[in-house]
Order: structure tokens, then C-alpha cells, then sequence
């Protein structure tokens, strides 16, 4: 099956007899060019259903701030403990002048290598993720570790990887809650049991 190729800003400006600068402009509504030709531009790149990659085009000129985003990757969104988990890391993240994208796993090994390898070429400053239940090999960690990508594992970590991990000590939080059930319960029988 062939790929569909995505029409590129460079396509547009080529199209049109137009420079690259002259769409960027007009997609943003630049009062700079004149109101004629943003809208011929506008009307192509609607009808071509052209969405720009603004993100792309700040890392391309190095006179414009880039976003700084984080990446996170979680197995599924169903289960409530990790809409929990991204209500956390985007509160945290916003309050640093940092934003967050998304992506599921599926908890299929094949698509966390791919959302690997997308999060790296879009150049996220980091990755948070919770791997999905097949992984077995951990190659993908390792790359993006080996290329400079800040990387932190929370809930499911990778054993095979040398990487920071946010985990809970379930052994102990289970100690303490059974721990805390006999003593109270322990009481209840000694109220309940007293004359």
C-alpha cells in the first residue's frame, strides 16, 4: 500500500509561485502580505486540507522560541490511575512553561516503538512512560537514552534499562494496610467483646 504524501508548506509556496515565508505568513494571518494573496493562500491550504506544523517551524528557525514539550506514553486511557497520572504531570508540567503530548500504547509493543521514534523526531525534551504489557526487549529505551532523551519510568518500569523510575513500594503499602486493619479490627472485637 502506498503512503499518501503530506503536503508540505514548501509544496504550497511552489504551487502558488509564492515563497515558503510568504505561506508561513499567511497561515498565521501576518498583516505583511497583502489580504488578496493570504487569502489565495488560506483557500488552497483549506481545500487541500493543509494543517501547518507550527512546532516543526519554530525548531527549523532558531529566531523563534521552541515549544518545550514532554512526551508521555500510557498503555491505555480507559483505566482511571492514568488519567490520574496525566492530571499530574500536566499540572506540573504547565506550572514550568512546558507543555504534554499524549499517545496510548494500546499496550502492544510494536506501536510503543513507534511512538518512541515520532516523540525523538519531534524533539521532545523528555518521555514519560508506563510500558505496555508485551515489552520484552527494550532496544527503543536504550536509543532514545544513547541519543540524549531525558527518559522516566513510572508504574510498569523496564528492568533492562538504566533509567529513572517512579514506582511505589506495593509490598509495604499492603503491609501497612493489613497492619492497620488487625489493629483496628483487633479493637472492634475487644469493644464489641467487653461486658
Amino acid at each position: 500500500m502506498n503512503e499518501i504524501k503530506t503536503l508540505t508548506m514548501k509544496d504550497i509556496a511552489r504551487e502558488l509561485g509564492v515563497s515558503v515565508a510568504t505561506v508561513s505568513r499567511a497561515l498565521k494571518n501576518s498583516p505583511r502580505i497583502s489580504e488578496e494573496r493570504r487569502k489565495l493562500i488560506q483557500d488552497y491550504a483549506r481545500e487541500h486540507r493543509f494543517t501547518p506544523n507550527f512546532i516543526a517551524e519554530s525548531l527549523r528557525h532558531s529566531r523563534l522560541k521552541p515549544m518545550k514539550v514532554i512526551g508521555v506514553i500510557i498503555p491505555e486511557f480507559v483505566h482511571y490511575y492514568f488519567s490520574t497520572v496525566l492530571r499530574g504531570i500536566e499540572e506540573e508540567a504547565s506550572a514550568h512553561g512546558y507543555r504534554v503530548m499524549v499517545a496510548q500504547s494500546g499496550e502492544r509493543y510494536e506501536r510503543e516503538v513507534q511512538l518512541c521514534q515520532s516523540f525523538y523526531e519531534n524533539k521532545v525534551c523528555g518521555i514519560i512512560v508506563s510500558q505496555a504489557k508485551d515489552t520484552q526487549r527494550y532496544d527503543h529505551f536504550q536509543h532514545l537514552i544513547d541519543m540524549g532523551v531525558p527518559l522516566v519510568f513510572y508504574d510498569r518500569i523496564s528492568t533492562g534499562v538504566n533509567a529513572s523510575r517512579v514506582v511505589v513500594d506495593d509490598y509495604m503499602g499492603a503491609f501497612h494496610a493489613v497492619s492497620y486493619l488487625i489493629e483496628t479490627g483487633c479493637r472492634r472485637i475487644a469493644y464489641f467483646g467487653s461486658p
